[in-house]
């Protein structure tokens, strides 16, 4: 399972501004560090995508086609925004799929549980060089409307961006489904690939999946067909 995260926008082309003065891109830049980190955690390969510098249009169609070139390595890609909106008391996320792409719709629709309903969320057909370019389940999120002053200024705050990111993990994990056996650790579900499978009384789980979940570093030597476990980073970061 990969997913490709698109932080839109690029340092040459911010995007919009809020009445605060923070930026579009500001904002989705550390949403999208934190969303990284959390799908990680979680046993979920995650790539950032950056938009690259220079005129916007010639931007985007360099980054669509490096879209285009990952038709097989990549599962979920997903572009972040901001919305703006006339209303300044507008608020709430929307999710923007490719017209005619089911995969995407039932995406967006899986990203959205974990948000407030609103009267301006909501899933939106939406044609973009990025949806077109996708050959996988595609979206733009965006986030929430940088044009209400309240919302602007909670977007600058770590609190929210952090919590934007898990729900929009746990619509992730929503999407793919629940696996047939599914390993919680410490309460959260990771992705195992390969899948756990039982096995007469036993469950077998692939030890790099459950290593690196739990913090230590797994090794395979194909030499001496040994598996090495070490656990001492782990334990030195919790010690005071």
């Amino acid at each position: 399972m990969k997913v490709v995260l698109n932080p839109g926008h690029s340092p040459s082309e911010p995007g919009l501004s809020g009445p605060n003065g923070v930026t579009e891109r500001a904002v989705v830049e550390a949403v999208g560090r934190y969303l990284s980190n959390a799908l990680g955690r979680r046993m979920i390969n995650t790539e950032i995508m950056q938009q690259p510098p220079g005129d916007a249009a010639a931007a985007l169609d360099l980054l669509a086609a490096r879209i285009a070139d990952e038709p097989f390595d990549v599962d979920i890609l997903m572009s972040l925004h901001c919305a703006q909106a006339d209303d300044p008391a507008a608020y709430g996320i929307r999710c923007l799929h490719l017209p005619g792409s089911q995969e995407s719709r039932l995406l967006a629709e899986c990203l959205l549980r974990h948000f407030p309903r609103t009267p301006w969320c909501g899933v939106v057909e939406a044609d973009n060089p990025l949806l077109r370019a996708a050959h996988c389940a595609a979206v733009v999120v965006e986030m929430d409307h940088l044009s209400n002053p309240e919302v602007a200024s909670l977007m600058t705050v770590e609190s929210w961006q952090r919590k934007v990111a898990e729900n929009l993990v746990e619509g992730v994990f929503a999407y793919i489904g629940p696996q047939d056996i599914r390993i919680l650790v410490n309460g959260a579900e990771i992705y195992a690939d390969p899948a756990p499978q039982a096995v007469y009384n036993d469950v077998m789980v692939p030890i790099k999946v459950l290593g690196t979940a739990l913090g230590a570093q797994v090794r395979w030597d194909p030499r001496r067909r040994v598996v090495s476990i070490d656990t001492r980073q782990a334990a030195s970061e919790e010690m005071p």
